[in-house]
């Protein structure tokens, strides 16, 4: 049996299977071109459909907002029970590393614009496609899981000062303050920092990829190319995201504190009301700027929906939403006074089981997502007339087909690995790792049965 943040599961569960949804729609949808250059000559239904999804499809974001809130419980339960702060340390700023540089390994081979992509796009090995190696070098490009392990580091070093700080010195709500200040100067700094970058590069790194492609030898590129894509480059840098982290590791040390109550989430929850509404409204008139306060007019021709890395106001936006989001799940499931009764626990455990399953899986389904491009290749073969291999081609109808069969190919995947007691998976790599030469146990290294089935739900609430 294990003790489990169950609405963090159930989230990352969420995140991960609606990221392959989105991005089956972001990748063969006819919908994506006509969304960048003139969302509003679709109709309105389809008008609704593409703004929800460029806005969620950005929403990688909310994987580090939820890792940062496991990560701060975690060690700030493994410092309770006994563990040595500086092993504390070490283990996150191993998995730290190692995240981050297999993040940057991942790109080139796996991403699904990278090579293995491309190789499939002009037939891979349905129609004897062309491997070119032209794309290795998105081996520097900034992405979700170098993000994380970057963050990982950063936030152990921040635990372990604030942990070696007495706690009358060093109250909740100042820690609390820190974490938000720090988070507001990734936020509100990014700008500066991106154009900064850009000047040094000789390129702007946010909007074209020419860094990442070409000019090896740009102000000695070729050496300094992964410290800048990881602060201020494309897709996913360090500025201004580091502070959707840092607002996770805010819920992680308010869950962390001897106690804690109901109360707070409708602190948190008031802050994502203000965070959203001001958000939208920075998103849409200073960096968007959809009106012009000089002569009255709005400019909706302005609306970006394709942008890359996170605008200021929709990183607030996003931080908002998401506060909210994880607020209602810890009501719905660790201050929820109902699930003390012992057969509404089991219930819930027992429907929320398959959606828990794609968050123990999330990284092997991150890391692999680029498999979509089977069930692609073989609808393809067995029903020609949609080609499912080139981008933006698809109609809404068959989109909706595809994202169907790759949402059950995923299930079934996840489940055999679970017969496969998880040793096919990602998951096990990196235990294996964190174990520190230590042998995980051999018919259950996941411990599956204590996490799946098994599961004892950590609950703020006592009769």
């Amino acid at each position: 049996m294990a003790k489990r943040l169950i609405s963090m599961d159930i989230l990352r569960g969420w995140a991960i299977l609606l990221m392959v949804i989105f991005h089956v729609f972001l990748n063969v949808s006819d919908l994506v071109p006509v969304a960048v250059s003139d969302p509003f000559s679709l109709g309105l239904g389809k008008l609704i459909l593409v703004v929800f999804i460029s806005i969620f499809i950005h929403w990688q974001s909310l994987f580090l907002m939820i890792s940062a809130t496991v990560h701060w419980f975690t060690m700030s339960r493994m410092h309770e029970n006994g563990q040595k702060l500086v092993k504390i340390f070490l283990k996150q700023l191993i998995f730290g590393i190692a995240l981050y540089v297999f993040g940057f390994l991942r790109e080139p081979l796996l991403s699904p614009w990278g090579i293995t992509a491309d190789w499939f796009r002009t037939g891979g090995f349905f129609a004897d496609g062309t491997w070119s190696w032209d794309k290795w070098t998105f081996i520097y490009r900034a992405e979700t899981l170098s993000n994380i392990g970057f963050s990982i580091v950063i936030t152990a070093i921040i635990f372990t000062l604030f942990t070696l700080l007495k706690r009358e010195k060093l109250q909740i709500l100042i820690k609390v303050g820190i974490l938000a200040i720090f988070a507001a100067v990734f936020i509100f700094v990014a700008p500066i920092v991106q154009n900064w970058v850009s000047n040094y590069a000789g390129v702007n790194l946010q909007e074209t990829e020419a860094y990442v492609i070409s000019g090896l030898d740009t102000n000695n590129g070729y050496y300094n190319r992964w410290l800048l894509n990881s602060l201020a480059g494309r897709e996913f840098p360090i500025f201004p995201n580091y502070g959707y982290f840092l607002i996770g590791c805010i819920f992680g040390l308010l869950l962390s504190q001897p106690n804690p109550s109901k109360k707070m989430l409708l602190y948190t929850s008031l802050v994502g009301v203000v965070l959203t509404l001001g958000g939208f409204a920075y998103w849409a008139l200073l960096d968007m700027k959809l009106y012009d306060f000089g002569t009255g007019t709005f400019n909706l021709g302005n609306i970006d929906l394709g942008f890359h890395v996170h605008p200021t106001g929709f990183v607030l936006f996003s931080i908002g939403l998401q506060m909210m989001i994880i607020s209602i799940a810890l009501r719905m499931y660790e201050f929820n006074h109902k699930l003390l009764r012992e057969n509404r626990q089991s219930l819930m455990l027992r429907l929320s089981r398959w959606i828990r399953r794609w968050g123990v899986f999330a990284l092997t389904i991150f890391v692999f997502n680029i498999f979509e491009i089977i069930p692609r290749g073989i609808f393809t073969i067995i029903y020609p007339a949609v080609d499912y291999r080139n981008i933006y081609q698809t109609s809404l109808g068959w989109t909706l087909i595809m994202v169907g069969l790759v949402v059950l190919m995923w299930e079934g995947i996840i489940r055999l690995i679970c017969l496969l007691k998880g040793y096919t998976s990602v998951e096990f790599v990196f235990l294996v790792l964190f174990k520190f030469g230590k042998k995980p146990m051999k018919k259950d290294p996941l411990n599956l049965q204590g996490n799946l089935r098994e599961v004892e739900p950590i609950l703020f609430v006592s009769r």
